[in-house]
């Protein structure tokens, strides 16, 4: 058997446990071998959903693990302590409940049964609903824990205390990341996010299918390469992370024989946005559609791309295609004060002032739009 992890070590293997989540257990094996004690456990909780709480624990059979989830962990007299519990760094179990800890229902049904005689716990973190808690287990032939439980155990608590904050800052971070993924693989249109050499960060459901279908486009070995006109896609994709670029390329990849061309939106991330920060690369967003797609998808990605409604993408494809105000208000049986209205959101939303300058806009960007 190894000797036991000084406090420096001890910390340390809980701050790896707090980075990655599997490693929970060899800090709390550690944590028994420091302490001397039968069992360790650390619980996390978020105190608005009790029970989503979770355990890691060391020391202790399964059985006891699911029958203090299932029935005792209400019953826990630790547990109703609430603030008490924050005021001091170890609360021994009967130096504060006393003897008739050893006449109640939870000791006789649950601590005796599974040889667990003593607790000593720590509420190591509180902010807002998330809480963690440490205990330690003595068994009935260790005894109870002393009322002080000694520097060593004392010293510890600061280190579990930034580990505890360190667990919960990275699983919202997860979390965040979770809900990010899963929000973009439930978006239809085909969408990567990629650095300024082509190199693949993000790629949706959808994109990851067009790229595994397409004979225009495809990733490999990471990296997004145009098979017949990869030199123009690289090149759209270095402007759009230059330092400065806020507007969007649009890209036309040529068909080959019986497949729709592709059109590409290269734009850059938003200025504002995190991952732009200075010490990061710059990145990119490309959007992309067949040049057979229906008209709804290509209005879906211009509303994506500038914040349009439905009726105003339409109008701007309309616009793109050399459609006049009352060509468009005839073709699709609206007033044209309506559209002329329309367009004043679009020019708005767009940065430009007319209708001239907006297919200008959108020629200068190659009119990726399928002909009407």
């Amino acid at each position: 058997m190894s000797e036991p992890l000084g406090i420096d070590g001890l910390a340390a293997r809980f701050y790896e446990a707090a980075l990655e989540p599997d490693r929970w257990k060899e800090g709390l094996e550690a944590l028994v071998a420091f302490a001397g004690v039968r069992g360790a456990s650390f619980s996390f909780a978020d105190l608005a959903r009790p029970a989503n709480a979770m355990m890691q624990t060391v020391g202790q059979p399964a059985e006891a693990v699911e029958a203090y989830h299932r029935h005792y962990q209400q019953l826990d007299p630790l547990l109703k302590l609430g603030p008490r519990l924050l005021a001091v760094e170890w609360i021994s179990d009967w130096e504060v409940l006393g003897p008739e800890y050893g006449k109640s229902d939870y000791y006789n049904e649950f601590m005796r049964p599974f040889d667990n005689h003593a607790v000593l716990v720590s509420a190591v973190w509180r902010e807002g609903t998330d809480a963690a808690l440490v205990a330690l287990q003595r068994s009935h032939s260790q005894g109870a824990f002393p009322r002080r439980p000694g520097d060593q155990l004392a010293a510890l608590i600061p280190h579990l205390r930034r580990a505890a904050r360190l667990h919960f800052s990275v699983a919202h971070l997860r979390a965040a990341a979770d809900i990010a993924s899963e929000a973009l693989h439930r978006v239809g249109v085909p969408l990567l996010v990629v650095e300024a050499n082509g190199r693949v960060v993000i790629a949706n459901a959808a994109a990851q299918h067009l790229c595994g279908a397409s004979k225009l486009l495809r990733v490999r070995h990471h990296q997004l390469v145009a098979v017949y006109q990869d030199a123009v896609l690289q090149q759209a994709i270095r402007d759009a992370a230059a330092p400065g670029r806020t507007r969007p390329a649009w890209l036309r990849l040529g068909s080959t024989a019986g497949e729709d061309a592709l059109l590409l939106v290269v734009a850059p991330l938003a200025a504002t946005s995190p991952y732009n920060a200075s010490w990061q690369r710059p990145l990119v967003v490309i959007m992309a559609s067949r040049n057979g797609s229906s008209g709804r998808q290509v209005d879906a990605v211009l509303a994506g791309l500038f914040g349009l409604t439905a009726a105003e993408a339409r109008v701007a494809s309309s616009v793109a295609h050399g459609l006049s105000p009352a060509e468009i208000a005839e073709r699709y049986g609206v007033a044209v004060q309506t559209v002329r209205k329309q367009l004043k959101a679009i020019y708005s939303k767009m940065g430009v002032r007319r209708q001239s300058e907006l297919s200008s806009l959108l020629a200068r960007l190659n009119t990726i739009l399928p002909p009407s």
